[in-house]
């Protein structure tokens, strides 16, 4: 099916928004059986609040979904196209799971080369695996502009200064500590050509992304609004390198 073609993100999340709502809901209708109290003006009130609660739970997994299956195609076109890409560049997608955001930035590409990088955590993305990544970039025809790579974010396996553009959407917030996704950060830096561009699109810890890109001497820092375009909406955070620090 393909409109599964880059997976549901955060699948477990999703599964269990869909089962706590259904399980609100089916204590809400078992109310009115079970307790005669929930006729009461106060009973159905609660009653209310209870099954809009589930509503609101299924409605967020249905907001979720439709997001990893049709939002997020549109939000990756809209970024990689204000790039402006001149068709040569080096591109790194961290975390690059299904391969969205470097198969969309390879279809810009003529010489250059879009890698995408991730370990391939099952929770993180439905169907998350190279075979699946691979199937879609055979699918878009872009497999002589792609490559991917297993490995670790906070140890990127890239010479210095290396790329001309590093992308990374909803991957760095995974991490744990604070520690670790600064690790990503100057890993990122210390990969990204002078005068290359670093973003991170991300739903947690952008204003963190931005101090700590700021820290390092980037230009241009810019943390953008809000997007609602998917679901959690998420915020870009980009920058440029300001001269080799790391």
């Amino acid at each position: 099916m393909k409109f599964l073609q880059y997976g549901i993100d955060a699948p477990y999340a999703v599964t269990h928004l869909i089962l706590a709502g259904l399980a609100l809901m089916g204590v809400g209708w078992a109310m009115q059986f079970v307790y005669p109290v929930a006729m009461t003006k106060i009973g159905l009130m609660i009653t209310f609040f209870i099954v809009g609660a589930g509503w609101s739970l299924l409605y967020t997994a249905a907001l979720m979904v439709f997001s990893s299956c049709f939002s997020k195609r549109h939000l990756a076109k809209k970024i990689i196209a204000k790039l402006q890409l001149q068709g040569n560049e080096s591109i790194l997608d961290i975390g690059c799971g299904s391969g969205l955001f470097m198969i969309e930035a390879a279809k810009k590409l003529s010489t250059g080369k879009a890698i995408g990088l991730d370990c391939w955590v099952k929770k993180d993305q439905l169907k998350n695996s190279p075979y699946h990544t691979l199937r879609n970039i055979d699918r878009e025809n872009v497999y002589d502009k792609t490559a991917l790579v297993t490995g670790d974010m906070r140890y990127l396996p890239f010479k210095d200064h290396y790329f001309d553009v590093i992308i990374s959407n909803l991957a760095l917030h995974n991490l744990s500590s604070s520690q670790a996704r600064t690790k990503v950060i100057e890993e990122a830096v210390r990969i990204v050509k002078p005068g290359g561009r670093i973003l991170f699109i991300d739903f947690q810890y952008t204003k963190e992304y931005s101090t700590e890109l700021s820290k390092i001497l980037m230009k241009n820092v810019h943390r953008s609004k809000l997007n609602f375009i998917v679901c959690p909406p998420v915020r870009l955070v980009s920058a440029e390198v300001q001269s080799p620090k790391i």
